[in-house]
């Protein structure tokens, strides 16, 4: 471990975000932010338990990747479009209320 490398990844982080403009069109990050939880806890299922073989069958590197991806992200979609049929957000939003009106 280099002693700089803390520095680095702040000088990195605050140029990245002061040379990129605020505005810009990012949707496919969105989207991929918005599941990324979701992929990540779903993924090690995915890899190590249902579809092992599977998985590591492709033998290439990047197209393991890729299909893990793209079968975490899927996942992930129906995950959330079960969370909104049966009210998992509005039930969020209750206890974070109540949690705050506790601890006020």
């Amino acid at each position: 471990m280099i002693k700089g490398d803390p520095f680095i990844v702040v000088f990195l982080s605050v140029a990245v975000v002061s040379l990129c403009p605020t505005k810009r069109n990012m949707s496919a990050l969105e989207f991929m932010g918005k599941h990324s939880m979701n992929m990540y806890l779903v993924h090690t299922f995915v890899c190590s338990y249902f579809f092992h073989d599977f998985i590591y069958g492709f033998k290439y590197p990047i197209l393991i990747f890729a299909v893990l991806f793209a079968i975490s992200l899927l996942l992930s979609i129906v995950i959330e479009f079960f969370k909104t049929k049966v009210g998992f957000y509005r039930l969020q939003d209750k206890v974070v209320n109540f949690c705050h009106l506790l601890y006020k």
